[in-house]
């Protein structure tokens, strides 16, 4: 179960509602506008057609931001890989990334709250922290009775973090 701040996750999400931010799960609507932000953000490898996302929505219609997961199902149990979480530039640093990171809980929910996993940046660390993820230092492995050891492969998102 994640252990987030949740007067600062309310105190985001309320401040931003009130600026006409929303917030919902992505539709075949949003698809395109999300794609790009994510491969824009991350890079073009973070797309995958298997993903599911929630977006948040800037007051002028326009997507700011967007989180996207995949659940994958193993016969020892459910995973669910956070494998993306963009925000356009000029809306950083004003708690869209927090909310959407911690409405994910409710798809962890949905799913019957399985471990929830990730790599971010070292720079990232202490957002997934702040949600509540523990992050584990650069290069060390992920050990989980599932899926086994996972180690990071890629340079630049080198630190796993997981909700347990």
């Amino acid at each position: 179960m994640l252990d987030f701040n949740a007067e600062k996750h309310y105190r985001f999400s309320r401040l931003l509602v009130e600026q006409g931010w929303t917030f919902r799960r992505e539709t075949v609507n949003d698809r395109d506008a999300a794609d790009r932000l994510v491969s824009d953000s991350i890079g073009p490898s973070a797309v995958g057609p298997d993903q599911e996302g929630i977006v948040a929505v800037a007051p002028n219609g326009r997507i700011g931001g967007v989180i996207r997961y995949q659940a994958l199902y193993f016969p020892k149990g459910v995973r669910v890989f956070l494998r993306a979480v963009a925000v356009v530039g000029e809306y950083r640093r004003q708690g869209i990334a927090t909310v959407l990171i911690n409405l994910f809980g409710t798809v962890l929910r949905a799913h019957g709250n399985p471990v929830a996993i990730g790599n971010c940046e070292q720079r990232m660390r202490l957002l997934y922290e702040d949600c509540g993820y523990r992050v584990l230092p650069p290069g060390m492995p992920f050990v989980d009775p599932v899926l086994g050891v996972l180690y990071c492969s890629d340079q630049k998102f080198d630190c796993w973090f997981a909700n347990v």
